[in-house]
């Protein structure tokens, strides 16, 4: 029987000889750099921040939020919308933007376009709610859906998010309360001296009119009756 010649692993896999080694990586690097250009998404080119003075807000107060929007691509988003959804927490009051839909919990604003390298603020205000358990974590979110190429059938996004951790309700200080009822005692006082002073020329001029509509059963058309002596 005849012993065919093995093959060596070169001539099995050409590929793999030097020869073939330049073959192999060229394929390689078409197939790797656009996946590897693939992974890097537009998200990363759009930034939404969320920042705040008041981390720790106490139930009860206020608080405002500064949502920052940053595009650098070098054309402009398309039908670009915000939505900030707030925690139970917290109560929306107003913002520098109109807001196009509003439910309990969530604010929608419709950006439709934003500039290369133009930052947008989105400035809004909020209320702790008083019945807020202490050191409650409160999340609030915020998403950008834009899209790149006006074509584009689903819309790119980034988003980011904000804790807070509620604090519990402030109390004024003693001095203040108790000023703050005297003041409110005086001002009940003053409004009840007020309105008997507004009253009494009313109650005046009545009394003074009826006393002036009764005469005197010895008066009549200003003569004077002399009542007759009894003999």
């Amino acid at each position: 029987m005849n012993k065919q010649p093995k093959r060596s692993k070169n001539q099995l896999f050409p590929a793999l000889s030097w020869k073939g080694g330049p073959v192999l990586l060229l394929v390689f690097l078409s197939i790797a750099l656009p996946a590897f250009a693939q992974t890097e998404t537009p998200s990363k080119s759009v930034f939404v921040r969320i920042e705040t003075d008041h981390k720790n807000p106490a139930a009860g107060s206020g608080a405002t939020f500064r949502i920052m929007l940053k595009n650098e691509h070098r054309v402009p988003l398309s039908h670009a919308t915000l939505t900030v959804k707030l925690p139970p927490e917290l109560n929306f009051t107003d913002a520098n933007i109109s807001h196009s839909f509003q439910r309990s919990d969530t604010l929608i604003f419709n950006l439709d376009m934003i500039s290369p390298n133009s930052p947008g603020l989105l400035i809004l205000h909020v209320k702790i709610k008083d019945a807020t358990q202490p050191e409650t974590v409160a999340m609030v979110n915020a998403r950008l859906d834009y899209h790149i190429d006006p074509l584009q059938t689903i819309p790119s996004f980034s988003s980011a998010f904000l804790p807070l951790t509620i604090q519990e309700k402030e109390n004024p200080p003693f001095f203040a309360a108790v000023g703050a009822r005297i003041g409110s005692t005086l001002y009940a006082w003053f409004l009840s001296i007020l309105f008997i002073l507004l009253l009494f020329p009313l109650w005046y001029l009545r009394r003074k009119g009826q006393d002036g509509g009764m005469q005197s059963p010895q008066q009549v058309s200003g003569f004077h009756l002399i009542p007759k002596a009894v003999s």
